[in-house]
């Protein structure tokens, strides 16, 4: 930056650079930062639920002392429970893959080929079965969550159905886009297949957490068969066992989002602030002095020659005209 004094220079430069500072940090957010806050905010949520939910469970049997839970009462529990913790697992996952994705697609629309986009890659039909395949399992391992764990082996089994397809999705991405972009930089060809698997498995949790929301609202309507006091009391007895283990699986992945958080780089980092400089960049005296000194020589030097030769030139045309005037 050029300015008419050092000082004013060095401020607009700082100026600047803190400007940019508060826009990024305003309008632009990390991916791991994203996902770092908005578990922080689900932990802080979940505490809160956690002693409300406490605090009605022990007022209600204070007012009923005498009711006896429901036989069912545990294992609706505990399959309940299983169901809401993959719930909240599923919308981590969830947003850490649109923050990820968010920042391949920027990082894509600099310098992308014009000729391929992701959505071409996904368009391919084999690619779009296989989408709708692994839709279709992850419904399929909601509605067995109704009435298993996920330790169960029909669940275990359909998990590893589930890898399978990713697997088979991972490898036909890796073909398509080899062969679409066979002329392009190693570099472009994987941060294409990133993308692609990165909305993929975006649109995957989507499913698995429209399965999940449809599986607990069968459970609520199953629920809703049992007398009112007894209903009431296996509410409360599952939001709160959900509430504890969510608490429990939130304050894990808290702990991964600080460490993921820490691994993340910045765009740029300010290491020292500009100050006026000692010297102006111009004009540059000393370098000035130079050029014209090694010009001057340069003339000099063609100009000795330039009128040496056209001495001997002057010198051997008299000489000629000296000898023909003797003849």
């Amino acid at each position: 930056l050029r300015e008419r004094t050092a000082q004013l220079a060095a401020d607009i430069t700082n100026a600047f650079v803190n400007e940019l500072q508060a826009y990024n940090e305003a309008h632009t957010l990390f991916a791991a930062k994203k996902n770092r806050l908005y578990v922080e905010d689900q932990v802080k949520r979940t505490r809160g639920e956690l002693r409300g939910l406490e605090t009605r469970l022990v007022d209600f049997q204070r007012a009923h002392p005498t009711l006896v839970p429901p036989d069912k009462a545990s294992s609706y529990v505990t399959q309940a429970q299983d169901l809401i913790v993959k719930q909240v697992e599923t919308e981590i996952a969830l947003n850490e893959a649109q923050g990820q994705a968010e920042t391949a697609r920027a990082v894509w629309r600099v310098g992308a080929p014009e000729d391929i986009s992701p959505e071409a890659v996904m368009s391919s039909p084999v690619l779009s079965n296989l989408r709708t395949r692994l839709a279709d399992l992850e419904v399929k391992r909601a509605t067995l969550l109704e009435n298993f764990t996920s330790r169960h082996p029909d669940v275990v089994s359909l998990d590893q159905e589930i890898e399978k397809v990713n697997q088979e999705i991972r490898h036909e991405v890796d073909r398509i886009v080899k062969g679409t972009m066979s002329s392009e930089s190693p570099a472009h060809q994987e941060l294409l297949k990133q993308l692609v698997l990165l909305q993929i498995n975006e649109e995957g949790l989507r499913a698995r957490k429209c399965a999940l929301g449809s599986a607990l609202s069968e459970m609520e309507r199953q629920l809703m068969k049992l007398p009112p006091l007894e209903m009431e009391y296996t509410v409360l007895l599952r939001d709160l066992k959900a509430a504890e283990t969510v608490y429990t699986t939130l304050l894990a992945e808290y702990a991964k989002a600080r460490v993921a958080e820490g691994q993340e780089t910045e765009d740029f980092v300010v290491l020292d602030e500009a100050i006026p400089p000692e010297k102006p960049v111009k004009p540059r005296v000393k370098l000035v002095l130079a050029a014209s000194l090694l010009l001057g020589l340069c003339v000099s030097t063609l100009m000795a020659f330039l009128q040496e030769g056209f001495v001997r030139s002057s010198h051997q045309s008299s000489k000629k005209g000296t000898e023909a005037i003797s003849e």
